[in-house]
């Protein structure tokens, strides 16, 4: 009976680690996965040579995740975006569930206190990064690879079966280096405690042999171990970021800080009571890679585990009260888990990703090479396809120019001028709030809006497509200018009219649609209209800045004070530097 209690716990924990990224796509670099997955299972073909985008269109381009890719695309084959989130799920809870009973053996006893106290924290660690991403594939082989360390303590040759596991892990995901370093930790271990040591070296080098095991292994290695060689480039995306420059600590750090305050106490005890000095090597190891990037905490998780697990149970040993500590540091672990957490259900999170302007593109076709924010650039790949190709996208370093990726992760007004000549730039996709306003400029014409992402079109002012779609009257950078001057021209209120009806008629949830919806309203001096227009745009988006604007001046024509003194509160407060609010608090006399 008391064998199946660690059973339990693992298949617990690998339900809670599940459950908690039961939710919708939200990662960007998911969807070139996916389309490069589509790509070889329908081409039948590996794209060594790049076709998915037009800047780097013809380069080399060997960074492939082939084996991964290709199980992500077959998961969406046959469940559509319900597949690959339980492919996802799935990965989770099998290297929760593996690290679960890795924890068990390496205590070598059936006691479940410490591994109930310690399971939570890892999941925590494992759910920050559980996306439908190789790298996640890369979790189960770490698992496995630390559940085949612990059991050759006792079976020695069951650490012959680590080049398998590897070759597996380099054909899913670069970073199966990681493998011969966990493997070859062992064989130090082994050496320092006069142990095995042959077998464990012997292992190591037909691990170094198996990461050949791989289509362009010598380039995938190259590429591989180069991976953020510009610190520049790493200091823009925030996967690679240093713990120590992270601004807020997530829920995920604190289980990670959690983890290794455990482990400590699992490798500072009396030797008999400590963890083997191979699995200490180990988690040090990989916690030093997760200081210096977060995209290893979950790996670091993984290797904390076992020692971790040490340190839960001298903790527990030394109160009378041990349910009750298990206990508490096991909500303690659930709570980081799930404070981050995102809505529970399936297909794509709209709010992150720009569904609605990849749809309208798809529709309307737009000609010309597209420009478009960074994050933006996995999911126009896969929506868009061939007739699309991107402007850059999440291969980043292993297939753009430094320079150019530094301009392309910095999107600002200046630089877009200086590309769009140099890659003949069309067809924009840009956030809304944060980009839209960057091409208010002669030649550009807004043809969609929602709250998430605005497409906007560089062509003659009678170019059809443009007569068709474009917005003349409004645009979401300047809506408030645009009230007194769409009240004193009839002309352009009755063209503007149109065009806000065609606006929430495309884009119905959208509060920017709204705003100027209420913007025409309130110009054609309807003020209830307009009320309820501005109204609506708060209540669909109460954290974006220019619906609380509009509500704001909506109630100054009613000389509502209490209403301008709230919504002028609500504009501070998104954005402190706001002048109209200020003069509304001041005109008004708000506290």
């Amino acid at each position: 009976m008391s064998a199946r209690r660690p059973v339990a716990v693992a298949l617990a924990a690998g339900a809670l680690t599940a459950l908690s990224r039961w939710t919708p796509l939200f990662d960007p670099d998911a969807f070139w996965h996916l389309h490069t997955g589509r790509f070889i299972a329908t081409q039948r073909a590996i794209p060594w040579i790049d076709s998915f985008s037009h800047t780097a269109r013809g380069r080399a381009w060997r960074f492939i995740d082939v084996a991964s890719d290709v199980a992500l695309y077959g998961a969406w084959s046959l469940g559509s975006y319900t597949g690959v989130i339980a492919l996802t799920a799935a990965l989770g809870f099998a290297a929760a569930a593996l690290s679960t009973l890795t924890q068990s053996r390496a205590l070598g006893d059936a006691r479940v206190a410490p591994l109930v106290a310690v399971a939570p924290w890892v999941a925590s660690t494992l759910a920050f990064r559980l996306t439908p991403r190789p790298q996640t594939f890369a979790f189960v082989a770490l698992a496995a690879l630390l559940y085949l360390v612990v059991a050759s303590r006792a079976r020695p040759r069951r650490l012959c079966f680590a080049p398998l596991v590897i070759a597996l892990w380099q054909n899913l995901h670069a970073s199966g280096p990681l493998g011969v370093l966990v493997v070859g930790a062992v064989a130090v271990g082994a050496s320092v405690e006069r142990r095995e040591a042959k077998t464990a070296w012997s292992v190591t080098a037909l691990s170094a042999l198996a990461l050949f095991a791989c289509p362009h292994p010598l380039a995938r290695l190259a590429e591989g171990l180069a991976h953020v060689a510009d610190p520049r480039l790493a200091a823009l995306i925030s996967e690679w970021q240093p713990l120590w420059r992270l601004q807020v600590v997530s829920p995920a750090i604190a289980a990670l800080g959690g983890l290794i305050a455990l482990a400590l106490v699992g490798a500072l005890q009396r030797r008999e009571r400590r963890p083997d000095a191979a699995l200490v090597l180990i988690a040090a190891g990989v916690s030093f890679m997760a200081l210096r990037a977060v995209r290893f905490v979950p790996l670091a998780g993984l290797a904390l585990a076992p020692v971790a697990a040490f340190g839960a149970r001298r903790l527990l040993d030394a109160v009378r009260l041990r349910a009750a500590l298990a206990a508490a540091l096991a909500l303690a672990g659930i709570a980081t888990l799930y404070a981050g957490r995102k809505p529970f259900g399936a297909g794509v999170n709209a709010a992150m990703l720009p569904v609605g302007a990849a749809a309208f593109v798809a529709r309307t076709q737009p000609e010309g090479n597209l420009v478009h924010d960074f994050e933006m650039g996995g999911y126009l790949m896969w929506t868009l396809g061939p007739r699309h190709p991107v402007f850059v996208d999440g291969r980043s370093w292993a297939l753009y120019d430094t320079g150019f990726l530094l301009d392309a992760l910095q999107l600002t007004g200046d630089r877009l001028v200086r590309l769009v000549p140099r890659y003949d730039l069309r067809v924009a996709v840009l956030w809304t709030e944060a980009r839209v306003g960057l091409l208010q400029r002669e030649g550009w014409h807004l043809v969609y809006l929602d709250d998430v992402a605005s497409v906007l079109v560089r062509a003659p002012d009678d170019a059809p497509y443009v007569a068709r779609y474009g917005y003349r009257e409004l645009h979401p950078a300047r809506w408030s200018d645009d009230l007194a001057r769409l009240a004193h021209d009839p002309v352009a209120l009755a063209r503007a009219q149109r065009e806000s009806e065609r606006m929430v008629r495309e884009a119905p949830q959208s509060a920017m649609a709204h705003v100027l919806r209420a913007t025409v309203e309130a110009a054609a001096g309807r003020g209830t209209e307009a009320d309820a227009s501005a109204l609506r745009a708060v209540q669909l988006r109460p954290d974006l800045t220019p619906p609380h604007r509009m509500l704001m001046l909506r109630c100054a024509a009613r000389d509502d004070r209490a209403c301008v003194c709230a919504e002028s509160a609500a504009v501070r407060a998104r954005a402190p530097r706001n002048e109209q609010a200020a003069e509304f608090a001041r005109r008004y006399q708000c506290p």
